[in-house]
């Protein structure tokens, strides 16, 4: 109970400067510089969208001003989604768990259908892929050639992180 409590006072201190700019409310360019800013400080996107849509007027400026906070956190998931599949590849831990802890999918695909659980088995980064399972992602999703993380980590001959899929299916 202590941990949410300390989860959501972060949360809103990190919406500070949001609801700021939505007070003010002079100009859509405040709400999205302070939207760019709350999400740059790992703020989370689906807040503050909520936030946004809720204390704004349903008018034409703050329509256009919505999209383009909108269009904003499309390009940076798509950003992080390729940093963090290039993180678990090259097997940066503290990468992988920053862009996991600001929201990032772990089960997000790169363009061959490779997730970022697979590239680490396949370069046989064993924290990277701990880290990964224990944020969620699909140890049982499959490539676009049918393959799974371990079958990928057998092939590569990735012993330690086959032994550390094997024993989490168990």
């Amino acid at each position: 109970m202590a941990v949410d409590f300390v989860a959501a006072v972060g949360d809103l201190l990190q919406m500070l400067p949001l609801w700021a700019a939505v007070l003010r409310m002079h100009d859509s360019r405040d709400l999205v510089s302070a939207a760019q800013e709350v999400g740059e400080h790992g703020g989370r996107t689906n807040r503050i969208k909520t936030l946004v849509s809720r204390w704004t007027k349903n008018d034409g400026e703050n329509r256009t001003m919505l999209r383009r906070i909108k269009l904003y956190f499309s390009h940076r998931a798509k950003k992080r989604k390729e940093a963090l599949i290039g993180a678990a590849e090259d097997g940066r831990l503290d990468q992988v768990k920053k862009l996991l802890k600001a929201g990032t999918d772990p089960n997000a695909r790169c363009k061959d259908g490779f997730t970022a659980l697979m590239w680490a088995a396949a370069r046989g980064h064993v924290d990277v892929v701990a880290a990964l399972l224990q944020s969620g992602a699909e140890m049982h999703a499959r490539t676009r050639k049918g393959r799974t993380a371990i079958e990928i980590a057998v092939q590569e001959g990735r012993t330690d992180v086959a032994a550390l899929l094997q024993e989490r299916i168990s």
